[in-house]
This record gives structure tokens, sequence and C-alpha cells, in this order.
């Protein structure tokens, strides 16, 4: 048998693994790439960019607001099928799961469409200026997206005072620039930006899809509501409980209420 190793002192614990480090460097210009640097102004014209980026990120998000705002306003879906799935469903029948989720995936597509409806409308009222090549909703993801941009802001929103200023004052230069004309040529700093709200309008049940907080979350929610409420209105302590008209609208589905209740 293998002899115990015994403990005769704390250096029989040290060097008994290897260990990995990190080693990080700093790139410092030397001689007359400082002053290259300095007369090229690279690194206010790195912070402008950078500056600019975020700023435009946040008209974007504004305009993906609008869009979807637009879209589902008096949009309408028939949920009946979805509702019948719903209160038959059973967490000891597999049958009736999988017809609940074959209806919110029908839901979800269909309301996708509803986008895609909405964004061919908007390529029809921006095309006369914007160019726009693609059609649905990858009219919103396209080079010439920035036209829209344009049109849709041509100044700071008055209502919305954590808005940038879309006019400016260049770090480089010391001129007033448009933020929304600052970005030709350099659409590519947008393409992850462009790719994350790209999930917005997708139709898989998937928790960054907009679809998806629709249906599987809030849509269920208002459901799983009407349904306590239907349960519990038989009981006697609820039978004396009469709705007044503008109650029982709480049951009429508003699917842009139902984007914006948590």
């Amino acid at each position: 048998m293998p002899q115990e190793k015994t403990f005769k002192s704390f250096d029989d614990f040290t060097n008994l693994y290897e260990v990995q480090k990190t080693l990080r460097f700093v790139l410092k210009p030397v001689g007359k790439t400082a002053d290259l640097i300095k007369q090229n102004s690279i690194l206010q014209a790195d912070k402008q960019i950078d500056d600019n980026y975020h700023n435009i990120k946040y008209y974007f998000d504004l305009l993906h607001k609008k869009f979807i705002s637009e879209a589902l306003l008096g949009a309408k879906l028939d949920y009946s099928f979805y509702s019948q799935a719903f209160f038959a469903l059973d967490k000891k029948d597999k049958t009736t799961q999988d017809n609940f989720r074959k209806e919110e995936e029908n839901l979800r597509k269909r309301l996708v469409e509803i986008f895609n409806k909405k964004a061919n409308e908007w390529k029809k009222k921006f095309n006369k200026t914007a160019e726009l090549k693609k059609n649905g909703i990858d009219i919103l993801f396209e080079k010439n997206n920035l036209e829209i941009l344009k049109i849709e802001f041509p100044e700071k929103p008055k209502d919305d005072p954590k808005a940038p200023e879309v006019k400016y004052i260049d770090k480089r230069d010391g001129q007033e620039k448009n933020l929304l004309e600052s970005f030709k040529g350099f659409t590519t700093y947008l393409t992850n930006f462009n790719q994350s709200r790209k999930n917005f309008y997708s139709d898989k049940d998937q928790n960054t899809a907009v679809a998806n907080r629709v249906i599987n979350e809030n849509l269920r929610r208002f459901c799983d509501n009407k349904k306590q409420f239907e349960d519990k209105k038989w009981q006697d302590e609820y039978k004396k409980i009469e709705l007044i008209d503008e109650e029982k609208k709480i049951f009429e589905i508003l699917f842009p209420e139902l984007l914006q209740f948590s």
C-alpha cells in the first residue's frame, strides 16, 4: 500500500499546481509618433467616433420604439384558439401542453407578419428620400436606414430631455456637424448593434424578441388573470360583485398595452 504523506511544513503545499497569469502591456508612442498623433488629432477623432456611436444608438432605439408602437397600435390578432388552448392546459397532459406551445408559436409568427407589413408601409413612406432596397423589417437594418433617422429626427425631440443633441461640435475641428450624418461610410460600426436589435423581430421563443414578450409573457399573464377571475367569480364571497362596462374592458386585449405592462 502507498505510504501516506505526513504533514511536516507548509512547504508541502507550495508549487503543486501551475498558475496562469495575464500580462498587460501599454503602448506608448515615442519620438515623432507622439507628435503625429497630436498633429492629426487621432485620439480626439477616436473619442468623437465613440461619442457619436453611443449617441446614434439612442436614436436608433427611439426609431425601433416608434416602429413597434405604430405596428402594434390597432393590431388585431385572433387569439381564440390560443385562449382555448390556455384554458385546456393540464400539467399532466403533454398533448395540451404541445397544443398550447403551437398556438403561442402561431401568434408569434402572426405578430412578426404585422411588423413586416408595417415595415413595407414605412418603405413606401420613406422611399422618396431614403431609396430603401430591402423589404419588411430588413429596411430597418440596411445601409440607407440612416436616411430614415434623418427624416424622423431632424432635431432633438423636445419631449425627450435624455436624447443627445442632433447638432454637435466636432472635437477635431470645432465645426458644427450633424450626428445622423456622421456615420456615412462607418456603418460597420453598427453591425453588432443592429444584430442585437434585429432579435427584437424574431418569431422564436427567445427573451430578446418582442413577439415573445407580448405572447409568451404578457398574453399568458393576461389569460391567467382572466382565468383566476372566472374561477373565483362563482365563489360566494365574489358573487355579489358586478363589473361596470368600464371595468369589463380589463379583459379586452390591446396589444400595445401587452407590450408595456410587466
